[in-house]
């Protein structure tokens, strides 16, 4: 999870300030003292990695279709490079982006 993910998060957890103890962290781990902060959190990271999954698969579909496209034209080449394309996007996955 990137730190700009955590700061959208604690801004929105906390009113953009307003609420300042609902995001206060436990000094031996990387979690929130408050139990509803830390399900929150949670409940964020999955639902940024849903998201971040559905754009990659969309993106790699597009690849896809480009590539028969290219291939329906005669654009053998074209057609290979897309599809490696497409198979990268899927590649990275959850690449970096691992919920506590």
């Amino acid at each position: 999870m990137t730190n700009d993910t955590r700061a959208a998060f604690e801004a929105w957890m906390s009113e953009d300030g307003k609420f300042p103890r609902a995001i206060v962290r436990e000094p031996c781990r990387d979690g929130y003292r408050l139990m509803i902060a830390q399900t929150s959190w949670t409940a964020w990271q999955a639902a940024y990695l849903a998201s971040r999954r559905a754009a990659l698969e969309e993106c790699a579909q597009l690849a896809e279709i480009m590539a028969e496209n290219a291939n329906r034209y005669g654009y053998s080449d074209a057609s290979r490079e897309d599809r490696r394309v497409a198979a990268a996007i899927r590649a990275l996955g959850d690449e970096g982006v691992k919920p506590c």
